[in-house]
């Protein structure tokens, strides 16, 4: 029981950490465009989440349509639409998302 006591107080004195890893600015993917700003009032909302996700997506953003695509499946912060859905995955796979072509069944 000592053991576990001086482990524990031994973990809860250390100092943060100054941040997570790799919290600096990373460089813009090539072809990359800048996304708009949310409009005012919707930061935060999962609406504007899948506003942002849509933008970026008709921006030709790969992993944008991917997000979107699962969550047009999932239905969770819109309402599902698998056709679409499906479209998504499969333009974001062919867009070099990974993720979206096993979600999508290509690979």
């Amino acid at each position: 029981m000592f053991h576990f006591t001086l482990l524990l107080c031994a973990c809860h004195e250390r100092t943060p950490s100054p941040g997570p890893v790799g919290a600096q600015a990373l460089p813009a993917m090539p072809g990359a465009q800048a996304l708009p700003d949310p409009p005012a009032g919707a930061q935060g909302s999962p609406a504007a989440g899948m506003d942002l996700l849509g933008d970026a997506c008709a921006a030709h953003e790969p992993y944008a349509c991917g997000a979107l695509g699962r969550e047009l499946l999932a239905g969770r912060f819109v309402q599902a639409d698998p056709e679409r859905g499906t479209l998504l995955l499969r333009q974001a796979c062919l867009g070099g998302a990974d993720a979206a072509c096993l979600a999508a069944g290509m690979r």
